[in-house]
């Protein structure tokens, strides 16, 4: 400011710039950092979901900040795959599915359904992991052991229309334009071919894409009673003369969906972690939600699958949500899950 410029002029200091503040923890965003398989491209975001401060942006490969242009580093470094990285979903799709299946009949969960380990449609065939049968099973279970005849079943019982409304309520198909930052759009296809595309999209595969960021936000809208909160990253900024130009607001991004739904999922993502296929989340002490995804990347199974893991800690002191997926890591259970189960812990520990 023409103050600032005539106070370095007439006292002789040298013009300084403002200081930016940011909301991420150094140290966690470091430790995260360290733990993330070498050799692997993916992403980890962490959020407060009670603020919505992001608290940790790790994106794989990356590069050395005190190095930026160094010889060693990879094009692809300098794309941020929280915010940029638009990957199919699989399985953390499910919460969207179960939501839509909630907002519109809360009575779902005590319908049951029958899993063969296959079930043949119109035109295709989905089938569980392993070509597991399930059995007769009831929605949440199905939902903890991620039964994708079950899901499959229930996009086709929910119908297209059903599932793209929950999924944009949801923030598919919307432009992220923050005040911070931006995030690329997450995609639920405004059409589908046939039976296959849509009974395909309630398992997060054929055309549905999410970003990390947008899916640590459903995260954390189901632990925070169905409120999506704004996310921010920039906490406070001074002029050179101390005195603050911005301080951080927290604002209601939107009720993304009912505390009912929200309560009834956050139940299902516990009984994931308590007994499913997200057991390897669980902290000691804390009550921790989750679901576990294994997104195909390719027709035939030649390529391993993403590992995902989205998920939050249930608790008022220590409002954490995270979302994590390893490129090509293989199962989300094995690969994913540990991590975000190490970065839930360790932002117990240091952030204040």
């Amino acid at each position: 400011s023409l103050i600032e410029r005539l106070s370095a002029l007439f006292n002789g200091t040298e013009r300084k710039g403002s200081s930016v503040k940011l909301t991420v923890d150094a140290q966690l965003t470091a430790y995260i950092s360290s733990i993330f398989p070498s050799g692997y491209r993916g992403a980890v975001c962490v959020l407060n979901y009670e603020t919505g401060e992001i608290l940790a942006m790790v994106s794989k490969p990356d590069y050395d900040p005190y190095d930026a242009a160094g010889e060693d580093v990879e094009d692809t470094a300098y794309l941020n795959r929280c915010l940029q990285g638009l990957y199919t979903p699989g399985s953390v799709f499910k919460i969207v599915t179960l939501a839509a299946a909630l907002e519109h009949d809360p009575n779902v969960l005590s319908q049951t359904f029958v899993c063969s380990g296959e079930w043949k449609y119109e035109g295709g065939s989905i089938v569980c992991a392993g070509r597991t049968a399930h059995g007769t099973i009831d929605l949440e279970t199905a939902f903890a052991r991620s039964c994708n005849v079950t899901f499959g079943k229930l996009a086709y019982q929910l119908g297209l229309e059903r599932l793209r409304e929950t999924a944009e309520a949801l923030g598919f198909n919307e432009n992220f334009k923050f005040g911070d930052f931006m995030i690329y759009n997450s995609v639920f296809p405004e059409s589908v071919p046939n039976v296959g595309g849509l009974v395909w999209a309630g398992v997060g595969q054929g055309e549905v894409l999410a970003t990390p960021q947008h899916m640590a936000m459903i995260a954390g809208a189901v632990a925070n009673g169905g409120v999506m909160m704004k996310p921010v990253l920039v906490k406070r900024i001074e002029n050179s003369m101390g005195v603050a130009t911005h301080t951080m607001e927290t604002s209601v991004y939107r009720q993304a969906m009912q505390p009912a739904t929200a309560e009834l999922l956050a139940r299902a993502m516990y009984e994931t972690v308590q007994s499913g296929t997200a057991s390897r989340a669980a902290i000691s002490g804390y009550t921790v939600c989750g679901k576990t995804g294994s997104a195909e990347t390719s027709d035939d199974k030649s390529v391993p699958t993403n590992a995902w893991f989205v998920g939050f800690i249930r608790d008022e002191s220590k409002p954490y949500a995270v979302a994590v997926v390893v490129e090509q890591g293989g199962a989300g259970s094995t690969v994913a899950t540990p991590i975000a189960r190490q970065a839930l812990e360790k932002a117990i520990e240091v952030v204040g």
